[in-house]
């Protein structure tokens, strides 16, 4: 059985650089990797949960957990952008766009170093039980 400090490689590269812009909700090419890079993070999921043979089932439920957030604030930026525009972008829908983006950002950084906390921990369902907490809070996280 593959151990998941080699598998986690594929996380780091989706997640290390994956930052939400204005630019980025364009309909350009940026788009399209931003989202596919969130999408992607769904197949790592599966490949190391078929990597890990059903053991550490706690760290593919947080990571799970961690994607569906991710997906929601990468929604909620796009929709307000698309929103905003056809209603002549009032200021308000920036502030609130840039309050998600910032939040996304901070998402992906945070995912990216739990990631280097559970290799670096003893790989157990205590390590990550206050992030799959933390991850449940956010649909009732007014904020978003």
């Amino acid at each position: 059985m593959q151990r998941p400090a080699g598998r986690l490689d594929g996380f780091r590269a989706v997640l290390t650089g994956l930052s939400l812009t204005d630019h980025s909700l364009d309909h350009g090419l940026d788009h399209g990797l931003v989202l596919a890079r969130i999408s992607s993070l769904q197949a790592e999921i599966n490949g190391l949960t078929l990597a890990l043979g059903g053991s550490e089932a706690w760290l593919t439920e947080w990571m799970a957990i961690e994607h569906a957030k991710g997906s929601v604030l990468y929604a909620a930026a796009k929709i307000s952008k698309t929103r905003n525009e056809t209603l002549d972008n009032p200021p308000s829908g920036t502030r609130s766009r840039s309050a998600i983006m910032d939040r996304f950002n901070n998402w992906a950084s945070t995912f990216l170093t739990r990631l280097d906390d559970y290799e670096a921990s003893s790989r157990q369902p205590s390590t990550v039980a206050p992030w799959i907490a933390d991850a449940d809070a956010f649909p009732e996280d007014r904020q978003r």
